[in-house]
């Protein structure tokens, strides 16, 4: 699943217990690639997610809440995956059941975890 530039707010999938990958914002956008750059979503809020191939935040420069309570398990589903959250404005950050990452671990910015 991949946030592109034009979202905008919230977003929210309250059921979404599993996804092969999470994407939000990207390092820049280009005449080729349009729908990159930087993210306008506010906040992103996975209350049922528990397993994530990968799930990775850059330049989403709105974003001021990310919330994984459930998410257990981030990569392990082969290939380049792991756990990388890269931002500027992200204040609160919370996965209280976070239990393994296999693959990378990245974290860049100011949190209040």
């Amino acid at each position: 699943m991949i946030l592109t530039r034009e979202y905008a707010g919230i977003f929210e999938l309250p059921g979404l217990t599993d996804i092969d990958g999470f994407e939000a914002g990207s390092p820049g956008g280009s005449h080729s690639a349009p729908n990159q750059g930087p993210a306008s979503v506010t906040e992103i809020s996975l209350p049922e997610l528990t397993t994530a191939g990968y799930f990775s935040i850059t330049n989403a420069v709105r974003l001021e809440t990310i919330l994984l309570p459930k998410l257990k398990l981030a990569g392990g589903k082969g290939g380049s995956r792991g756990l990388s959250i890269h931002l500027t404005a992200a204040r609160t950050l919370s996965l209280p059941s976070l239990e393994k990452v296999e693959g990378y671990v990245q974290f860049e910015g100011e949190f209040d975890v």
